[in-house]
């Protein structure tokens, strides 16, 4: 499912963002609600797109002090999880069970707007 970043104001139980890195420079963003993954649209619709990650925290910031990781997956199943995850300078890390980590970004710390 989809929400756009105007009715994501509206929701009191996010759980965390999770910024997903799906090519060279370009990040898409989503949302857990209540343990439930949404992405995150702009407000005409169109999914959410940075070409850099300051870009997209920037966009995710306005929500206040909620958990960010940053997801990356691999195509290239072949490579051993410590070499990716050396490759892209992220510990700690999680590795899930398809060829993707997720590294802590933090917590944002601006205010939520009530």
């Amino acid at each position: 499912m989809k929400l756009k970043l105007k009715e994501i104001k509206h929701k009191p139980n996010i759980d965390r963002f999770v910024i997903e890195s799906v090519d060279l420079s370009l990040y898409i963003a989503f949302v857990q609600i209540n343990g439930e993954e949404h992405l995150i649209a702009d407000n005409t619709g169109k999914p959410l797109k940075t070409t850099n990650l300051l870009s997209m925290q920037r966009q995710i910031k306005q929500f206040g002090q909620v958990e960010a990781v940053l997801r990356q997956r691999s195509a290239y199943e072949h490579l051993p999880a410590t070499v990716l995850c050396r490759a892209a300078g992220a510990l700690p890390f999680r590795l899930q069970s398809s060829p993707q980590l997720q590294a802590p970004l933090g917590a944002f710390a601006a205010q939520r707007p009530q």
